[in-house]
Parts: C-alpha cells; sequence; structure tokens
C-alpha cells in the first residue's frame, strides 16, 4: 500500500532526527529511561562485535581449510560412491558478466587475464561484457577486448546497456538485468545448466571458485538448483599499499562483517560485489530489478530471492575469496575524499531495509520468514505455508 511505503521511507530519517534532541536534553529530563537506551545500545555494540569478530574467525577456518580442495576429485569421490547426479561436471558452464562503466582497459585486461588462466576457461566460461551507451566508445572497447580474448573462453559477448529506459534507474542493476537477460536469450537453448557469476571490473577469483559452483551444482537436486544463490567472502588485497590507513581499516572491517555472515548457520549469507546464481533461479524471479529500488543490486537480488522462493532460498558460501582493489584517488586525500563518495553510495542501500519491512508487514511474507530455513518454525513450513504464496513465482516453491 502506497501509505505504508511512504511511512516506511520516513521512518529511519525520522529516528535519526529524534535522536538528536535526545542525546542533549535526554540525561536531564529523562535519565532513567535515557540510561536505558544508553546502556542497551552499548550492550548491542559488544555483541554484534563479539558475534561479528567469531564469525570471521570460524569463516578464516573454513577458507584455510578449502584452500587446496580439488573440487573435480571430490566430485569424482562422490560418483564413485554411488552418488546420484543427473548433471555431470563437464555439463555445466558459467557465465560471468563483468558490468562496467568507464573502467580503464588495463583493469579489464587483468580481469580477463585472471579467467583466462583458469584450466576450465576454454570449454565451460562464457564471459559477457556488459557496457553501458552512456559510456562513449564502450562498444569499441568491447570489441577490441574480445578480438583479444574470444579464442580463450568457451564464447564471449558484449551487451550495451541502453540510457533512459523508462522506468530504470542509472547503475550497476539495470546493467546486469539487460545482460543476463541477453545472454539467457542467446545461449540457454544451448544449455539449461548454467550458473550466472556477476563480477565487478576490479574482481579476480581464482579457479577454485568455479570448481567449488559446479561441484555444488552437481551435487544438488534439479529442485534445489531453482534456488541455489552462492556468495564469497571479500578481500581487498590487490592494492592495498596504494591507499592510505584510513581507507584499508574501513574497507577491512567492511569485508570482516561480510566474511562473518558467511558462516552463519541460517540462510542469511549476504552476497557482496561478486556473487552467483543459478540461470534457473535467475529466470524464476525475473532477473534483476532495474528501477530506483534496486540499489545495491547485491543485497537487493538475493532479497528478491528470498522473498520470491517464500524464504526457501539456498544460500552456498563459497571459500575462494573475491579479490577486490580499495577505491583510490591518486593522491592521499583524494582516496580518503574517494572512499567517503563510496560510502555515501552503499549508504543508500540501507533502502533495502524499508523493502524488507514493507514485504514483512504483509502477513503472507512474514509467514514465508517464519517458515524459511532462517526459522526455528521451518520445519513446519508446509503448514504455514499453505496457501501463503501471492504470486505465481511463490506458488510454484510452495
Amino acid at each position: 500500500m502506497l501509505w505504508v511505503k511512504i511511512l516506511v521511507q520516513r521512518v529511519q530519517g525520522t529516528l535519526l532526527w529524534i535522536l538528536l534532541p535526545f542525546a542533549l536534553w535526554g540525561p536531564s529530563h529523562f535519565p532513567v529511561f535515557y540510561a536505558l537506551v544508553f546502556t542497551f545500545h552499548h550492550v548491542m555494540m559488544v555483541v554484534v562485535n563479539v558475534q561479528m569478530t567469531y564469525g570471521f574467525y570460524r569463516s578464516a577456518r573454513m577458507l584455510v581449510s578449502h584452500l587446496k580442495v580439488d573440487w573435480y576429485q571430490k566430485y569424482l569421490q562422490f560418483k564413485e560412491k554411488g552418488h546420484r547426479m543427473d548433471v555431470e561436471f563437464e555439463e555445466v558452464q558459467h557465465v560471468v558478466v563483468i558490468p562496467n562503466y568507464k573502467e580503464a582497459l588495463d583493469t579489464l585486461t587483468d580481469t580477463l587475464d585472471n579467467l583466462a588462466s583458469h584450466r576450465r576457461a576454454r570449454p565451460s566460461y562464457i564471459v559477457v561484457l556488459a557496457m553501458e551507451e552512456a559510456e562513449s566508445g564502450s562498444f569499441e572497447k568491447a570489441s577490441q577486448l574480445m578480438k583479444l580474448y574470444q579464442a580463450s573462453f568457451l564464447d564471449m559477448m558484449c551487451t550495451v546497456h541502453p540510457s533512459n529506459l523508462p522506468g530504470e534507474a542509472r547503475g550497476k542493476s539495470s546493467n546486469v538485468a539487460w545482460a543476463v537477460s541477453q545472454a539467457a536469450n542467446r545461449f540457454c537453448g544451448q544449455n539449461s545448466q548454467m550458473i550466472v557469476t556477476i563480477l565487478d571490473a576490479d574482481i579476480q577469483f581464482s579457479e577454485n571458485y568455479f570448481s567449488q559452483l559446479t561441484h555444488e551444482y552437481c551435487l544438488a537436486s534439479p529442485e534445489e538448483r531453482e534456488r541455489m544463490l552462492f556468495a564469497a567472502p571479500i578481500f581487498f588485497d590487490r592494492n592495498s599499499h596504494e591507499v592510505p590507513g584510513l581507507v584499508r581499516v574501513a574497507d577491512n572491517l567492511w569485508a570482516m562483517a561480510q566474511t562473518a555472515s558467511l558462516s552463519a548457520e541460517n540462510v542469511f549469507k549476504f552476497p557482496c560485489s561478486a556473487y552467483s546464481v543459478t540461470m534457473d533461479l535467475a529466470r524464476f524471479v525475473g532477473y534483476w530489478d532495474s528501477g530506483p529500488e534496486a540499489m545495491g543490486e547485491d543485497l537487493h537480488m538475493f532479497l528478491k530471492c528470498f522473498f520470491a522462493t517464500t524464504g526457501r532460498l539456498i544460500t552456498k558460501p563459497v571459500w575462494s575469496p573475491a579479490r577486490c582493489s580499495n577505491v583510490c584517488g591518486g593522491s592521499y586525500l583524494g582516496s580518503i575524499l574517494s572512499r567517503y563518495s563510496q560510502a555515501k553510495r552503499h549508504l543508500l542501500v540501507s533502502s533495502q531495509v524499508q523493502q524488507c519491512v514493507r514485504r514483512i508487514l504483509s502477513w503472507k511474507h512474514f509467514v514465508a520468514i517464519l517458515a524459511s530455513e532462517a526459522s526455528p518454525l521451518g520445519k513446519h513450513r508446509h503448514q504455514l505455508l499453505s496457501g501463503a504464496a501471492d504470486s505465481p513465482q511463490e506458488q510454484a516453491f510452495v
């Protein structure tokens, strides 16, 4: 409902304005209540930080233990033990989408060199260069890269996202939505066993990332593949020696929080910057959203899939880190200001909280969350979800 949307959009800002006079006059006018709020706030800060530290410790141990796993050999071992798999390792293809806008050619060649070095790049990687029409010369840049790397992959294509499409907001999500839908139209008729990986232009993965994706995909049942999303930890290590300490600290804390979430026992393992979904799931939810509501496309896509599957989304951690670059402004002060601008853009992702609240305020979505794997009531999901779905997509998963 419109009034709910308007109300929820203003909750966060209203609370911040209320806290300002409360901080100034609360101790003198409401000392007991102020003390309770103050204590609760600091206790929660300690709890959250302890929880994050422990989660990061668990995730770090998982990263080390999976560092040298040969996923193809592990797949063969499962096969020898009689594990029934309806998809062969060699049949799975990876659609790697690289959305970019005004990225330096060197940045893109570094990323493509990294992908081309993988042993299974030639038989199973389909690379999609997602360009923007708003960037002058973007098609020519993509054509140059395709000439250099076409022979390194199973296939390669470029898409040029049109500017000013009705109802769209410029950004990564609308570009990804256009690119994946174009790739699906072109390739899905040739092979239905596909995993879509979204990769920022400066991010690099080891081949172990794609090998684990393939392994998990092959072991899953056909029904499970329709609701699988994969998230990897992020590490800022590619140019950390070139940026100020303040930038490194900010990015490392952000990376720690995201990495810590991957050790959770529930579905809430949040993807960040680079992640993968099965093509089945991407098509089921109608690909990525392209409107202003999709700010922070990684979290938005996770939440879209979570609600579309009525809480039955399967989120798999992939213990192979995404190696990221810190934002760099060319000088000490320039790098700090660039990081501040990036942080302001990241703050806009808080709009996803409002969208979650709106969905939860709907009884049907509240029931879906109660019945999800993240809830203790998950074992009763079938009874709770009886008649709860309110869209054709959600009914397909009930």
